[in-house]
């Protein structure tokens, strides 16, 4: 059943979960370790399977098997130490905030503009201070950043609810006049 339903109430859920409880992002994390588990049993037999037959074509065999490796590792990794993985996702923000920050200020400083442009220079320093600070201390971005994703997910969600109840046709996709139309 693919009902256009389901999306957005999983997205106020996971959203309202997030909110209420933003250390839930650990469950999410290894609930997605689980997921990739089960996709790597999935990829390790299809690839066995293609083996077996010998129908896969060139190294498909052997990406399928390393997509199946890569799979199981990564998903121990979030079963096993959740944490690690939100640690180094907000590692990576604070160095993406910086290196725009950063980027941002060098033409401000070069350019000997920075007392026509003081309020992108306080912008860029400031956000400098808070890229190194969630590097520095990456747990303490962690509650804020999944509240934020979870408003974001409720909204989306609520909106995809409102949008499927006031045009429920628009929201389903006929396909099966599609293939009659190209024949």
């Amino acid at each position: 059943m693919n009902s256009p339903m389901i999306r957005p109430i999983l997205y106020v859920i996971v959203g309202l979960l997030l909110l209420i409880k933003p250390g839930s992002s650990l469950l999410l994390v290894q609930l997605t370790g689980v997921a990739l588990l089960l996709c790597a049993v999935f990829l390790g037999y299809c690839g066995l399977q293609a083996r077996k037959a010998d129908n896969a074509v060139g190294n498909e065999q052997t990406l399928t098997l390393f997509s199946c490796a890569v799979c199981a590792v990564v998903g121990i990794v979030f079963l096993i130490s959740p944490g690690v993985f939100v640690s180094l996702v907000f590692v990576a923000l604070g160095i993406i905030i910086m290196v725009s920050a950063a980027l941002d200020l060098v033409p401000i400083v070069r350019g000997g503009h920075a007392s026509r442009q003081i309020g992108a220079l306080v912008l860029d320093v400031i956000a400098l201070i808070v890229g190194l600070a969630i590097m520095i201390h990456p747990g303490g971005a962690n509650d804020m950043l999944w509240r934020v994703v979870g408003l974001l997910l409720l909204i989306n969600g609520a909106l995809g609810i409102v949008d499927t109840a006031k045009n429920p046709r628009s929201a389903v996709i006929d396909t099966t006049t599609a293939d009659h139309d190209q024949q």
